[in-house]
């Protein structure tokens, strides 16, 4: 796909095979171990241009537990595990917002960016996640960086795929 500028997308981080229910009606949990995340490491390896997150809470895990929340508000997931660990560099986008998985959590636009997602797909409330995020860039350096980081690889991106000259 990616070698006829069609941007593929990974989907549904950190794997949706093994839970039950739909993320469009409710919060799924994955029980344990992460049984498909080795799925995304040749995808990673593939310079996969980008991966959704999906709402899917982890739990009885020490390292990777979302504490009953979806992965796309999650750090432990998006930034340790995807980015750190996985050396994934490519583009974050989450699953859409409106999806009752995660539309229940306070801010959740907010929190997705500051857990390290690129784009916020569908948001409900957009113009709160806009203000959100603005509010937020001018009191803490670091998350403006990581917001400013995520603009040059959607930029970096377009420009690759021939949308912007």
């Amino acid at each position: 796909m990616q070698k006829n500028n069609i941007a593929a997308t990974a989907k549904h981080f950190p794997g949706h095979g093994y839970v039950k229910g739909d993320t469009h009606k409710q919060l799924v949990t994955i029980e344990g171990d992460m049984k498909e995340v080795e799925v995304y490491i040749p995808l990673i390896q593939n310079n996969v241009i980008s991966i959704m997150i999906g709402h899917i809470a982890v739990n009885n895990t020490t390292k990777y537990n979302t504490n009953g929340l979806p992965s796309t508000v999650s750090r432990n997931i998006i930034t340790d595990l995807l980015k750190g660990e996985m050396g994934y560099k490519g583009i974050v986008i989450t699953d859409a917002m409106a999806m009752k998985g995660v539309s229940s959590v306070p801010h959740c636009g907010l929190k997705s960016v500051m857990a390290g997602s690129d784009i916020i797909l569908m948001p409900e409330k957009e113009y709160e996640v806009y203000y959100d995020i603005l509010n937020e860039m001018k009191t803490n350096e670091e998350f403006k960086n990581q917001v400013y980081e995520s603009v040059k690889k959607i930029i970096r991106f377009k420009i690759c795929l021939g949308l912007i000259k």
